[in-house]
């Protein structure tokens, strides 16, 4: 394995790191009609309903956008993961706090925590599966990579046009 994702052994999860953030749950979500658990658990959640449904149905047209590190209010962050077949998702933040456990807000394996964080935090992620456990970078959390065009203008810095080809 790399040394970006690595297999790790031992007990479980550690209670989460103080100063994490905790929305409570609401009481009833529509028309007061009772929860139901998924509905609780991504109703604590900035992440919109409607984007779980399209990375659970794999057909979300930006990942980037929902995916990975996103701030929600200040000083706090969520990230979000997606890893169908995990049994649980952990948070480890590189500043050394104790794991911070992530929620499933649905079961195609979609996983959410938020934390407190003045900037973008760094972080690997701990997934539980049937097989073992596993800590990895997250690929989400490094955001969007530059294109062709942004390319070209950081290289010609104080030029106005970009070079014809």
């Amino acid at each position: 394995m790399s040394d970006d994702s690595r297999s790790v052994s031992g007990g479980g999860e550690r209670p989460p790191a103080a100063g994490t953030v905790r929305a409570p749950a609401a009481a009833t979500v529509g028309a007061g009609r009772p929860e139901t658990a998924r509905e609780s658990a991504a109703a604590r959640f900035a992440i919109d309903a409607g984007a779980i449904a399209a990375l659970a149905e794999a057909r979300h047209a930006d990942p980037f956008a929902v995916l990975g590190p996103h701030p929600v209010g200040r000083d706090a962050y969520e990230i979000r993961a997606i890893f169908p077949g995990a049994e649980a998702v952990s948070v480890l933040l590189d500043r050394g706090a104790d794991p911070v456990p992530m929620t499933r807000v649905h079961p195609a394996g979609i996983y959410v925590a938020r934390i407190e964080a003045a900037e973008r935090p760094g972080y690997r992620l701990r997934i539980t599966w049937p097989a073992g456990v596993q800590e990895t970078r997250d690929a989400y959390s490094y955001g969007p990579v530059p294109g062709y065009e942004e390319m070209w203008r950081v290289r010609d810095v104080g030029s106005c046009e970009l070079p014809r080809l």
